[in-house]
């Protein structure tokens, strides 16, 4: 006779569930990028979840999407530190699994929420192979930030973009000069070289015309974040 371990028990169905979310979390919180997104979409006022979901994917691209399942667990982890805060709307939506209706939430952002933005904002992103993403949604929160710091973001870039550039024109060298390489080999491998390389020119020609920019706004900007996007976050 087989024995009923209770493995489809409700409980056991929860707990699964609950640990899914944390696994989610985890991953999520190992990127600060998701983090800093969910902060700086908040800065202009209250948002639901969906919407924070359908911002990112918009901001990542078709074919860089984070899913609903990591999003939520990230966002619930920032309310529980008090970055965040939830407030319910009245109403429900219904539950995807059909198991009822759940209550609609909108967030905001918290004092202390904000100036966790601010330090993820100043500090220097690691060149890691998530950088390129972080950078794209720093760039998309320059309203929030002094001119400076902009400026500093922007150098930042232009070290990664140069270091990058960098070690293609050293490739290049090494597959023109090694003897061992096959022929038929060497064309293919420096034409991609060569792809690369006119990716990361077009980024760096685009990173120095920016820079060029804030050289000729000089010192009659104001020290301070975007008036527009400020006031909205005020509202």
């Amino acid at each position: 006779m087989a024995v009923n371990n209770g493995a489809n028990s409700p409980a056991d169905g929860e707990l699964g569930w609950l640990q899914a979310g944390r696994h989610a979390l985890s991953r999520a919180r190992r990127h600060p990028r998701y983090e800093l997104f969910v902060l700086g979409e908040l800065m202009s006022g209250p948002l639901h979840g969906y919407r924070l979901h359908e911002i990112l994917n918009r901001v990542l691209g078709p074919f860089r999407q984070i899913s609903w399942g990591a999003l939520y667990p990230l966002v619930h982890g920032l309310e529980r530190e008090g970055l965040i805060e939830a407030d319910a709307e009245p109403g429900a939506e219904p539950r995807q699994d059909g198991a009822g209706n759940r209550q609609r939430h909108s967030y905001r952002i918290a004092e202390t929420g904000r100036e966790r933005f601010r330090i993820l904002m100043r500090e220097p992103a690691a060149y890691t192979p998530d950088y390129p993403e972080i950078f794209m949604i720093k760039l998309n929160l320059f309203g929030y930030i002094a001119l400076a710091e902009q400026l500093a973001i922007l150098q930042h870039h232009r070290t990664y973009l140069h270091t990058i550039g960098d070690y293609v024109l050293n490739e290049q060298r090494y597959v023109t000069g090694r003897a061992t390489l096959p022929e038929h080999e060497r064309p293919h491998i420096l034409r991609l070289l060569d792809y690369r390389l006119n990716l990361v020119q077009a980024e760096v020609t685009w990173i120095y015309a920016e820079i060029a920019r804030f050289a000729e706004i000089g010192d009659d900007a104001p020290d301070g974040p975007s008036p527009r996007r400020e006031e909205s976050a005020d509202a």
